[in-house]
Protein backbone atom coordinates (compact mmCIF):
# COMPACT_ATOMS: atom_id res chain seq x y z
CA UNK A 1 0.00 0.00 0.00
CA UNK A 2 1.56 3.48 -1.01
CA UNK A 3 2.61 5.79 1.86
CA UNK A 4 0.43 8.74 1.14
CA UNK A 5 2.11 12.46 2.37
CA UNK A 6 1.34 15.87 2.99
CA UNK A 7 2.55 18.36 0.43
CA UNK A 8 3.36 21.81 1.42
CA UNK A 9 3.54 24.66 -1.26
CA UNK A 10 3.69 24.52 -5.10
CA UNK A 11 1.63 24.94 -8.08
CA UNK A 12 -1.15 22.26 -8.77
CA UNK A 13 0.50 21.93 -12.10
CA UNK A 14 4.10 20.68 -10.71
CA UNK A 15 2.42 18.75 -7.01
CA UNK A 16 0.13 16.51 -9.33
CA UNK A 17 2.23 16.43 -12.29
CA UNK A 18 5.85 15.85 -12.20
CA UNK A 19 6.81 15.50 -8.74
CA UNK A 20 3.71 13.08 -7.71
CA UNK A 21 4.59 10.80 -10.69
CA UNK A 22 8.23 10.72 -9.47
CA UNK A 23 6.99 10.11 -6.02
CA UNK A 24 4.39 7.43 -7.67
CA UNK A 25 7.10 5.47 -8.58
CA UNK A 26 8.84 5.09 -4.85
CA UNK A 27 5.19 4.20 -3.81
CA UNK A 28 4.53 7.62 -2.37
CA UNK A 29 1.61 9.23 -3.23
CA UNK A 30 0.74 12.95 -2.61
CA UNK A 31 -2.41 12.64 -0.45
CA UNK A 32 -2.81 16.34 0.43
CA UNK A 33 -1.48 19.98 -0.56
CA UNK A 34 -1.35 23.01 1.32
CA UNK A 35 -0.45 26.11 -0.80
CA UNK A 36 -1.92 29.16 1.28
CA UNK A 37 -1.03 30.20 5.02
CA UNK A 38 -4.79 30.10 5.64
CA UNK A 39 -4.12 26.42 6.06
CA UNK A 40 -4.79 25.60 10.16
CA UNK A 41 -1.59 23.23 10.83
CA UNK A 42 -3.55 20.41 11.13
CA UNK A 43 -2.62 16.56 9.58
CA UNK A 44 -4.89 14.52 8.54
CA UNK A 45 -5.55 11.50 9.53
CA UNK A 46 -3.22 8.78 7.67
CA UNK A 47 -0.77 10.79 6.66
CA UNK A 48 2.86 9.59 6.78
CA UNK A 49 4.93 12.43 6.37
CA UNK A 50 5.27 16.09 5.24
CA UNK A 51 7.47 17.79 2.70
CA UNK A 52 7.52 21.37 1.81
CA UNK A 53 8.56 22.53 -1.13
CA UNK A 54 10.87 25.51 0.11
CA UNK A 55 10.92 27.56 -2.80
CA UNK A 56 7.23 27.84 -3.79
CA UNK A 57 6.21 28.38 0.12
CA UNK A 58 5.90 30.65 2.68
CA UNK A 59 7.66 30.91 6.19
CA UNK A 60 4.04 30.94 7.96
CA UNK A 61 3.17 27.44 6.04
CA UNK A 62 6.86 26.16 6.61
CA UNK A 63 6.63 26.88 10.25
CA UNK A 64 3.34 25.09 10.40
CA UNK A 65 4.38 22.14 8.88
CA UNK A 66 7.71 21.53 11.17
CA UNK A 67 5.64 22.14 14.56
CA UNK A 68 2.82 19.14 12.62
CA UNK A 69 5.24 16.97 11.33
CA UNK A 70 6.91 17.00 14.78
CA UNK A 71 3.76 16.47 17.01
CA UNK A 72 2.46 13.87 14.98
CA UNK A 73 6.19 12.34 15.11
CA UNK A 74 6.40 11.43 11.46
CA UNK A 75 9.07 12.27 8.36
CA UNK A 76 9.56 15.80 7.88
CA UNK A 77 11.46 17.07 5.15
CA UNK A 78 11.96 20.10 3.14
CA UNK A 79 13.10 20.46 -0.67
CA UNK A 80 13.85 22.18 -3.87
CA UNK A 81 11.23 21.67 -6.73
CA UNK A 82 14.13 19.98 -8.85
CA UNK A 83 13.48 16.45 -8.43
CA UNK A 84 17.40 16.05 -8.60
CA UNK A 85 18.10 17.69 -5.97
CA UNK A 86 15.70 16.71 -3.41
CA UNK A 87 15.97 12.91 -3.72
CA UNK A 88 18.31 11.88 -1.88
CA UNK A 89 17.40 14.43 0.52
CA UNK A 90 13.58 12.90 0.64
CA UNK A 91 15.43 8.85 1.28
CA UNK A 92 17.52 11.15 4.22
CA UNK A 93 14.70 11.69 6.26
CA UNK A 94 12.32 8.84 5.76
CA UNK A 95 9.81 9.90 3.18
CA UNK A 96 11.57 7.43 0.70
CA UNK A 97 12.85 3.95 1.33
CA UNK A 98 15.97 4.04 1.13
CA UNK A 99 18.67 2.41 -1.14
CA UNK A 100 19.19 -1.01 -1.88
CA UNK A 101 22.72 -1.50 -3.19
CA UNK A 102 26.10 -0.95 -1.05
CA UNK A 103 27.49 1.14 -3.95
CA UNK A 104 28.65 4.74 -3.70
CA UNK A 105 28.77 7.10 -6.53
CA UNK A 106 32.37 8.26 -7.10
CA UNK A 107 31.56 11.81 -7.49
CA UNK A 108 28.97 13.09 -4.68
CA UNK A 109 29.17 16.98 -4.30
CA UNK A 110 30.18 17.80 -1.20
CA UNK A 111 27.99 20.67 -1.09
CA UNK A 112 24.70 18.32 -1.59
CA UNK A 113 25.93 15.96 1.19
CA UNK A 114 26.56 19.33 3.65
CA UNK A 115 22.52 20.32 2.81
CA UNK A 116 21.60 16.62 3.39
CA UNK A 117 23.24 16.49 6.46
CA UNK A 118 22.68 20.01 8.06
CA UNK A 119 18.77 19.11 6.93
CA UNK A 120 18.61 15.71 9.05
CA UNK A 121 20.94 17.31 11.96
CA UNK A 122 18.40 20.84 12.09
CA UNK A 123 15.17 18.00 11.91
CA UNK A 124 16.79 15.68 14.72
CA UNK A 125 17.60 19.44 16.96
CA UNK A 126 14.03 20.41 16.79
CA UNK A 127 12.58 17.33 17.79
CA UNK A 128 15.01 17.78 21.23
CA UNK A 129 17.79 15.14 20.12
CA UNK A 130 21.85 15.91 19.34
CA UNK A 131 22.98 13.43 16.73
CA UNK A 132 26.31 12.27 16.39
CA UNK A 133 28.38 11.64 14.01
CA UNK A 134 27.74 8.09 13.05
CA UNK A 135 23.90 8.49 13.09
CA UNK A 136 24.26 11.58 10.53
CA UNK A 137 26.41 8.94 8.40
CA UNK A 138 23.35 6.17 8.80
CA UNK A 139 21.17 8.83 7.20
CA UNK A 140 23.04 9.95 4.29
CA UNK A 141 23.51 6.25 3.53
CA UNK A 142 20.34 5.88 3.27
CA UNK A 143 20.53 7.91 0.10
CA UNK A 144 23.90 7.43 -0.96
CA UNK A 145 25.10 3.55 -0.71
CA UNK A 146 26.37 1.73 2.41
CA UNK A 147 30.18 2.96 1.09
CA UNK A 148 29.83 6.38 2.13
CA UNK A 149 31.45 8.09 5.10
CA UNK A 150 31.43 11.32 6.52
CA UNK A 151 34.59 12.82 8.01
CA UNK A 152 35.27 14.71 11.11
CA UNK A 153 35.89 17.70 8.89
CA UNK A 154 32.44 17.71 6.90
CA UNK A 155 30.10 16.22 10.10
CA UNK A 156 32.04 20.13 11.87
CA UNK A 157 30.59 21.56 8.59
CA UNK A 158 27.54 20.66 8.71
CA UNK A 159 27.28 20.91 12.50
CA UNK A 160 28.06 24.74 12.66
CA UNK A 161 25.56 25.32 9.90
CA UNK A 162 22.92 23.67 11.93
CA UNK A 163 23.91 25.60 14.65
CA UNK A 164 23.51 29.12 12.80
CA UNK A 165 19.69 27.88 12.17
CA UNK A 166 19.13 27.24 15.16
CA UNK A 167 18.71 31.24 15.92
CA UNK A 168 15.92 31.36 13.02
CA UNK A 169 15.20 27.58 11.92
CA UNK A 170 13.13 29.44 8.46
CA UNK A 171 16.83 30.39 7.31
CA UNK A 172 16.94 27.18 6.02
CA UNK A 173 14.01 28.03 3.76
CA UNK A 174 17.19 30.27 1.80
CA UNK A 175 17.54 29.58 -1.55
CA UNK A 176 19.45 31.72 -4.58
CA UNK A 177 18.56 35.37 -5.02
CA UNK A 178 17.70 36.56 -1.61
CA UNK A 179 18.08 40.12 -1.37
CA UNK A 180 21.73 41.23 0.56
CA UNK A 181 19.81 42.89 3.34
CA UNK A 182 21.95 41.53 5.86
CA UNK A 183 20.42 38.05 5.86
CA UNK A 184 23.62 36.50 5.04
CA UNK A 185 25.94 38.56 8.26
CA UNK A 186 23.21 37.56 10.08
CA UNK A 187 23.67 33.80 9.79
CA UNK A 188 27.64 34.08 9.98
CA UNK A 189 27.21 36.38 13.14
CA UNK A 190 25.29 33.30 14.72
CA UNK A 191 28.34 30.35 13.45
CA UNK A 192 30.50 33.49 15.51
CA UNK A 193 28.30 33.64 18.49
CA UNK A 194 27.78 29.75 18.37
CA UNK A 195 31.54 29.05 18.56
CA UNK A 196 31.81 32.07 21.38
CA UNK A 197 28.81 33.66 23.14
CA UNK A 198 31.76 35.83 24.48
CA UNK A 199 32.06 38.03 21.74
CA UNK A 200 29.36 39.59 22.60
CA UNK A 201 31.40 41.54 25.20
CA UNK A 202 33.40 42.79 21.88
CA UNK A 203 30.85 44.03 19.53
CA UNK A 204 33.95 44.90 16.66
CA UNK A 205 36.04 41.49 17.07
CA UNK A 206 32.61 39.95 16.23
CA UNK A 207 31.47 42.02 13.56
CA UNK A 208 34.96 41.52 11.91
CA UNK A 209 34.93 37.83 12.41
CA UNK A 210 31.54 37.88 10.46
CA UNK A 211 32.62 39.76 7.89
CA UNK A 212 35.76 37.76 7.35
CA UNK A 213 33.65 34.62 6.83
CA UNK A 214 31.06 35.98 4.27
CA UNK A 215 33.59 37.74 2.73
CA UNK A 216 32.87 41.11 2.92
CA UNK A 217 34.24 44.29 4.06
CA UNK A 218 33.55 48.48 4.40
CA UNK A 219 31.45 50.37 6.95
CA UNK A 220 27.80 49.73 5.75
CA UNK A 221 28.90 45.86 5.99
CA UNK A 222 30.12 46.48 10.32
CA UNK A 223 26.70 47.97 10.34
CA UNK A 224 24.74 45.17 9.05
CA UNK A 225 26.96 43.00 11.30
CA UNK A 226 26.51 44.99 14.39
CA UNK A 227 22.78 44.89 13.49
CA UNK A 228 22.90 41.24 12.91
CA UNK A 229 24.54 41.11 16.68
CA UNK A 230 21.97 43.32 18.36
CA UNK A 231 19.16 40.83 16.79
CA UNK A 232 20.57 37.53 18.18
CA UNK A 233 20.28 39.07 21.59
CA UNK A 234 17.36 40.56 20.94
CA UNK A 235 16.31 37.13 19.69
CA UNK A 236 17.78 35.14 23.37
CA UNK A 237 15.17 37.57 25.20
CA UNK A 238 12.41 36.36 23.07
CA UNK A 239 9.61 33.81 25.05
CA UNK A 240 9.73 31.42 21.69
CA UNK A 241 10.57 28.27 23.18
CA UNK A 242 12.76 27.58 20.68
CA UNK A 243 15.17 31.02 21.13
CA UNK A 244 14.81 30.16 24.88
CA UNK A 245 16.52 26.62 24.30
CA UNK A 246 18.90 28.28 22.17
CA UNK A 247 20.02 30.78 24.56
CA UNK A 248 20.31 28.51 27.42
CA UNK A 249 22.19 25.77 25.24
CA UNK A 250 24.42 29.03 24.80
CA UNK A 251 24.95 30.63 28.15
CA UNK A 252 26.27 26.91 29.46
CA UNK A 253 28.79 26.82 26.20
CA UNK A 254 29.83 30.13 27.62
CA UNK A 255 29.84 28.72 31.61
CA UNK A 256 31.90 25.92 30.16
CA UNK A 257 34.52 27.72 28.28
CA UNK A 258 34.86 30.08 31.35
CA UNK A 259 35.13 27.29 33.54
CA UNK A 260 37.79 25.71 31.76
CA UNK A 261 39.96 28.09 31.30
CA UNK A 262 39.76 28.92 35.34
CA UNK A 263 40.76 24.77 35.73
CA UNK A 264 43.22 25.50 33.22
CA UNK A 265 44.64 28.39 34.84
CA UNK A 266 43.74 28.11 38.45
CA UNK A 267 42.10 31.14 38.80
CA UNK A 268 38.17 31.26 39.35
CA UNK A 269 36.11 34.21 38.12
CA UNK A 270 33.85 35.30 41.39
CA UNK A 271 30.02 34.28 40.70
CA UNK A 272 29.45 38.62 40.88
CA UNK A 273 32.03 38.93 38.03
CA UNK A 274 29.83 36.04 36.00
CA UNK A 275 26.68 37.79 36.43
CA UNK A 276 27.83 40.88 35.70
CA UNK A 277 29.24 39.59 32.02
CA UNK A 278 26.69 37.24 31.82
CA UNK A 279 24.20 39.89 31.70
CA UNK A 280 26.10 42.03 29.24
CA UNK A 281 26.30 38.95 26.94
CA UNK A 282 22.48 37.58 27.47
CA UNK A 283 20.70 40.34 28.56
CA UNK A 284 19.88 39.45 32.06
CA UNK A 285 21.91 37.96 35.09
CA UNK A 286 19.08 35.09 35.72
CA UNK A 287 19.49 33.49 32.44
CA UNK A 288 22.69 32.55 34.57
CA UNK A 289 22.90 32.21 37.57
CA UNK A 290 20.61 29.00 37.58
CA UNK A 291 23.32 27.49 35.20
CA UNK A 292 26.51 28.38 37.39
CA UNK A 293 26.54 25.47 39.75
CA UNK A 294 25.42 22.88 37.62
CA UNK A 295 28.29 23.72 34.93
CA UNK A 296 31.12 24.50 37.57
CA UNK A 297 30.59 21.01 38.96
CA UNK A 298 30.93 19.51 35.84
CA UNK A 299 33.83 21.02 35.19
CA UNK A 300 35.51 21.32 38.45
CA UNK A 301 34.20 18.03 39.62
CA UNK A 302 31.82 16.96 43.10
CA UNK A 303 34.06 19.34 45.49
CA UNK A 304 33.39 22.51 44.16
CA UNK A 305 29.81 21.91 45.18
CA UNK A 306 29.68 24.84 47.54
CA UNK A 307 32.43 26.89 47.90
CA UNK A 308 33.31 28.64 50.91
CA UNK A 309 35.75 31.52 51.89
CA UNK A 310 39.20 30.79 53.05
CA UNK A 311 38.40 32.92 56.47
CA UNK A 312 35.42 30.39 56.96
CA UNK A 313 37.38 27.43 55.42
CA UNK A 314 40.05 27.61 58.46
CA UNK A 315 37.28 27.84 61.20
CA UNK A 316 35.82 24.83 59.81
CA UNK A 317 38.82 22.90 59.27
CA UNK A 318 39.85 23.68 62.87
CA UNK A 319 37.36 22.26 64.33
CA UNK A 320 37.23 19.21 62.36
CA UNK A 321 40.62 18.68 62.93
CA UNK A 322 39.87 18.58 66.71
CA UNK A 323 36.86 16.60 66.50
CA UNK A 324 39.06 13.72 65.03
CA UNK A 325 41.57 13.80 67.56
CA UNK A 326 44.71 14.19 65.02
CA UNK A 327 47.85 14.52 66.82
CA UNK A 328 49.50 17.81 66.02
CA UNK A 329 49.29 21.47 65.07
CA UNK A 330 46.61 22.17 62.31
CA UNK A 331 48.54 22.99 59.30
CA UNK A 332 47.97 26.08 56.86
CA UNK A 333 45.22 25.67 54.68
CA UNK A 334 46.02 27.94 52.20
CA UNK A 335 49.46 26.42 52.07
CA UNK A 336 48.20 22.47 51.15
CA UNK A 337 45.52 24.33 48.82
CA UNK A 338 48.63 25.98 47.11
CA UNK A 339 50.88 22.81 46.67
CA UNK A 340 47.35 20.82 45.45
CA UNK A 341 46.91 18.75 49.13
CA UNK A 342 43.40 20.08 49.25
CA UNK A 343 41.30 20.66 46.26
CA UNK A 344 41.02 24.81 45.85
CA UNK A 345 41.25 27.81 43.63
CA UNK A 346 41.92 31.04 43.92
CA UNK A 347 39.18 33.13 42.73
CA UNK A 348 39.20 36.61 41.59
CA UNK A 349 36.39 39.25 41.60
CA UNK A 350 37.20 43.00 43.35
CA UNK A 351 40.45 41.01 44.72
CA UNK A 352 41.86 38.09 44.70
CA UNK A 353 41.79 35.07 47.25
CA UNK A 354 41.39 31.91 47.91
CA UNK A 355 38.64 29.57 48.22
CA UNK A 356 37.75 25.50 48.78
CA UNK A 357 34.75 23.52 50.20
CA UNK A 358 33.83 21.36 52.53
CA UNK A 359 33.58 18.60 51.07
CA UNK A 360 37.56 19.21 50.12
CA UNK A 361 38.35 19.41 53.51
CA UNK A 362 36.74 16.06 54.77
CA UNK A 363 38.37 14.49 51.78
CA UNK A 364 41.44 15.60 52.96
CA UNK A 365 41.06 14.25 56.46
CA UNK A 366 40.14 11.21 55.47
CA UNK A 367 43.74 10.87 54.21
CA UNK A 368 44.82 11.59 57.68
CA UNK A 369 42.72 8.49 58.99
CA UNK A 370 45.14 5.42 60.65
CA UNK A 371 44.32 2.67 58.40
CA UNK A 372 42.44 -0.12 59.50
CA UNK A 373 44.26 -2.26 61.75
CA UNK A 374 45.10 -6.09 60.58
CA UNK A 375 43.61 -7.08 64.40
CA UNK A 376 39.90 -6.55 63.51
CA UNK A 377 39.35 -9.45 61.16
CA UNK A 378 40.74 -11.52 63.61
CA UNK A 379 39.28 -10.95 66.30
CA UNK A 380 36.02 -11.57 63.97
CA UNK A 381 37.59 -14.74 62.92
CA UNK A 382 37.76 -15.74 66.43
CA UNK A 383 34.22 -14.48 68.15
CA UNK A 384 32.43 -15.87 64.99
CA UNK A 385 33.27 -19.93 65.82
CA UNK A 386 33.41 -19.50 69.81
CA UNK A 387 30.13 -17.01 69.80
CA UNK A 388 27.77 -19.71 69.16
CA UNK A 389 27.45 -22.44 72.13
CA UNK A 390 25.22 -24.96 70.20
CA UNK A 391 28.24 -28.03 71.26
CA UNK A 392 27.21 -27.99 74.74
CA UNK A 393 23.78 -27.47 74.88
CA UNK A 394 22.86 -30.80 72.79
CA UNK A 395 24.77 -32.95 75.52
CA UNK A 396 22.51 -30.88 78.29
CA UNK A 397 19.20 -31.10 76.74
CA UNK A 398 19.95 -34.84 75.73
CA UNK A 399 20.42 -35.64 79.56
CA UNK A 400 16.96 -33.95 80.58
CA UNK A 401 14.72 -35.71 77.68
CA UNK A 402 16.26 -38.71 78.93
CA UNK A 403 15.17 -38.25 82.70
CA UNK A 404 12.10 -36.97 81.46
CA UNK A 405 11.64 -39.82 79.48
CA UNK A 406 12.36 -41.98 82.19
CA UNK A 407 9.34 -40.09 84.64
CA UNK A 408 6.91 -40.37 81.89
CA UNK A 409 7.43 -44.11 81.86
CA UNK A 410 7.37 -44.52 85.47
CA UNK A 411 4.04 -42.13 85.49
CA UNK A 412 2.65 -44.54 82.89
CA UNK A 413 3.32 -47.62 84.46
CA UNK A 414 1.85 -46.14 87.41
CA UNK A 415 -1.16 -44.96 85.53
CA UNK A 416 -1.79 -48.74 84.61
CA UNK A 417 -1.52 -50.04 88.28
CA UNK A 418 -3.73 -48.07 89.80
CA UNK A 419 -6.39 -49.26 86.22
CA UNK A 420 -5.42 -52.60 87.58
CA UNK A 421 -6.40 -52.44 90.81
CA UNK A 422 -9.19 -49.89 90.95
CA UNK A 423 -11.20 -53.03 88.51
CA UNK A 424 -10.13 -55.76 90.94
CA UNK A 425 -11.23 -53.84 93.47
CA UNK A 426 -14.84 -53.28 91.79
CA UNK A 427 -14.81 -57.18 90.47
CA UNK A 428 -14.35 -58.34 94.10
CA UNK A 429 -16.13 -55.72 96.45
CA UNK A 430 -15.44 -54.34 99.48
CA UNK A 431 -14.85 -57.37 101.95
CA UNK A 432 -11.89 -58.42 99.57
CA UNK A 433 -10.36 -55.83 99.13
CA UNK A 434 -7.89 -56.24 102.37
CA UNK A 435 -6.85 -59.39 100.77
CA UNK A 436 -6.41 -58.41 97.22
CA UNK A 437 -3.86 -55.20 98.84
CA UNK A 438 -2.35 -58.18 100.86
CA UNK A 439 -1.80 -59.85 97.88
CA UNK A 440 -0.62 -57.12 96.06
CA UNK A 441 1.41 -56.00 98.87
CA UNK A 442 4.92 -55.59 97.50
CA UNK A 443 2.92 -54.19 94.41
CA UNK A 444 1.83 -51.35 96.48
CA UNK A 445 4.59 -50.56 98.15
CA UNK A 446 6.48 -50.23 94.69
CA UNK A 447 3.50 -47.40 93.88
CA UNK A 448 4.25 -45.64 97.20
CA UNK A 449 7.92 -45.26 96.24
CA UNK A 450 7.35 -44.17 92.80
CA UNK A 451 4.60 -42.00 93.79
CA UNK A 452 6.98 -40.03 96.46
CA UNK A 453 9.61 -39.81 93.70
CA UNK A 454 7.96 -38.11 91.39
CA UNK A 455 5.14 -36.03 94.05
CA UNK A 456 1.99 -37.69 93.10
CA UNK A 457 -0.56 -38.37 95.69
CA UNK A 458 -2.01 -42.18 95.00
CA UNK A 459 -5.60 -42.42 96.81
CA UNK A 460 -7.53 -45.70 96.81
CA UNK A 461 -11.25 -45.03 97.79
CA UNK A 462 -14.10 -47.80 96.67
CA UNK A 463 -16.01 -47.53 93.94
CA UNK A 464 -19.27 -45.42 94.35
CA UNK A 465 -22.36 -46.92 94.51
CA UNK A 466 -20.63 -50.05 96.65
CA UNK A 467 -21.97 -51.00 99.93
CA UNK A 468 -19.67 -51.20 102.92
CA UNK A 469 -17.53 -48.60 101.62
CA UNK A 470 -15.32 -46.40 103.87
Amino acid sequence: MAKKITVIGGADSLVNGNFSRKLEEHDVQVGWNYQTDKWDGKLAKGCEGVVVIIDMAGHGLDGKASKAATAAGIPFARITRKWSQSVHTLRVHGILDPVTNGETPQEIPREDLVQDGTGYLVRERQGGRLPSRAEVTAALRRAYGKGLDVTDDLFREMHSRACLLAANPLMAAKTEGVEEDGTTLLDWMTLVVEEDPGVMLEPDRAAKLAMTYAELSGRRDKALALQALAKIQALWGSREVEHMAWRNRLVQVWLTREFTRAKETSVLPSQPTLLQRGRAIFGQEGYVSRFIKQVRLEVLGDWADDLISMNQAKKIFSRMWKEQGIEGKTPDLKNLIKKGVVQGIKQYGTQERWCTSEKALVAYLDTLKPPASEEEPQEQETVLPDEPTEPTEPSEMGGLWRELNELHEKVAALTTLTQQLQEQVQRLGEEKVTTTCANHEVSLRGLMEIAREVGVEVRISPVKGQEGGS
